[in-house]
């Protein structure tokens, strides 16, 4: 495993792999966040439970609208990835 620099070319090598969000624990303050990606089945169920949830303050990027909204300048922080073999 290996922390990589979140940017457009790794949000679609996840998204091919099956991925279609980033969690991570970092405060939203953060300047480098630590970014994990999950493959989520119910994808609205599972933001319900996050905004329904006291306390939880884990942030979420979708991939999906992360690649059609957000700039690639405006992307920060590192994703744990696979390392290659």
């Amino acid at each position: 495993m290996e922390f990589v620099q979140l940017n457009h070319q790794v949000l679609k090598h996840l998204e091919h792999k099956g991925y279609n969000v980033l969690t991570s624990n970092d405060s939203i303050t953060e300047a480098s966040p630590c970014w994990y990606p999950e493959s989520v089945q119910d994808l609205d169920g599972y933001l319900r439970i996050l905004e329904s949830t006291p306390f939880c303050e884990a942030n979420v990027l979708i991939i999906q609208d992360t690649l059609v909204y957000i700039r690639e300048d405006e992307l920060v922080g590192v994703v744990l990835m696979q390392a290659a073999v």
